[in-house]
C-alpha cells in the first residue's frame, strides 16, 4: 500500500463523486492519502471545497475561477471568492488560468480574471494553481 500520499489537485465537488462521496472521502487516509488539496472553479465548487475541509481534517482548499468557467457574473463571483480566503484551511488561489485551447470564453476576459487572481494571490501571500492548455 502505498503511503503518505499528498493530492495537490482534486476535483471532489465534482458531480461524478454524488453517489457516495461521504463514503470515498472518509476512506482516503486508510488508503494512504494524508491531505487532500481540492481546487474550486467557481462561487459554488469553491464553498463546496470549503464545506469539505470543514467536514475533514486532512482536507485543505484553493478557491478561484477556473479560466473555463469565466462568464459575465464571474466578477461578482470573484467579489464573493475574495470573503473565502480568511478560511484556517483556504491555502492557495486556485485552480485559475488561461484556457486557450477551447474557445469558450474570450482571451481578453481570460487574462483579466487571472491577473485579478494573481494579484489576489499576492496580496495574501498565497501561492497559486494555475491551470495552463496552449
Amino acid at each position: 500500500m502505498y503511503r503518505n500520499i499528498f493530492d495537490t489537485h482534486a476535483h471532489y465537488d465534482d458531480e461524478k463523486f454524488d453517489e457516495d462521496r461521504d463514503t470515498f472521502l472518509a476512506s482516503l487516509p486508510s488508503k494512504g492519502v494524508i491531505n487532500v488539496i481540492n481546487c474550486g472553479c467557481d462561487l459554488s465548487s469553491s464553498l463546496k471545497s470549503i464545506e469539505f475541509s470543514e467536514k475533514y481534517g486532512y482536507f485543505y482548499s484553493a478557491v478561484g475561477v477556473h479560466p473555463s468557467n469565466i462568464c459575465e457574473s464571474s466578477y461578482d463571483e470573484l467579489e464573493k471568492i475574495k470573503a473565502l480566503y480568511p478560511h484556517p484551511k483556504c491555502v492557495a488561489v486556485g485552480e485559475i488560468g488561461l484556457e486557450y485551447h477551447y474557445d469558450f470564453v474570450p482571451k481578453d476576459k481570460q487574462l483579466d480574471i487571472f491577473e485579478r487572481q494573481l494579484a489576489l494571490a499576492n496580496e495574501l501571500d498565497l501561492p497559486v494553481i494555475v491551470h495552463d492548455r496552449e
